[in-house]
């Protein structure tokens, strides 16, 4: 959402039909840390500023020092963060995607070791939906 709001152009890719689907496994289990460790508060008031949290809904900004579940994480922030992207018109959303390959452009992976003409290259990514 950083980058998004800087005008970058933003890629989100999500093999499966849902946001965070793989948390779905284990969803019932608390995280190891709370809340303040595990967002953004700069994003979370880019959330709070937008409504993604309606009157009588409480924000993870009021239970910092709680530790949420998969469920609680990925449907009290996850979820909010992807509805908050889909507003923005640099931002393009890819669900059912796997990502099958990540390059840098016109390269191979023993090409330029040393990352000084890498950086400058662009990723190239193999998909498949």
């Amino acid at each position: 959402a950083r980058f998004a709001a800087s005008g970058c152009k933003v890629v989100l890719i999500e093999e499966s039909g849902t946001v965070a689907a793989n948390v779905g496994k284990w969803d019932h289990v608390r995280l190891f840390s709370p809340w303040k460790y595990n967002i953004s508060e700069r994003l979370l008031g880019e959330l709070e500023e937008a409504g993604m949290y309606p009157a009588g809904e409480a924000s993870p900004a009021a239970r910092l020092e709680l530790t949420p579940t998969g469920a609680e994480y990925v449907s009290e922030y996850l979820v909010k963060i992807v509805e908050l992207l889909k507003l923005k018109k640099n931002v393009d959303i890819f669900m059912g995607t796997r990502v099958e390959d990540v390059v840098r452009e016109g390269m191979i992976k023993k090409d330029d070791l040393d990352g000084k003409v890498r950086a400058g290259r662009g990723f190239l990514l193999r998909v498949r939906s």
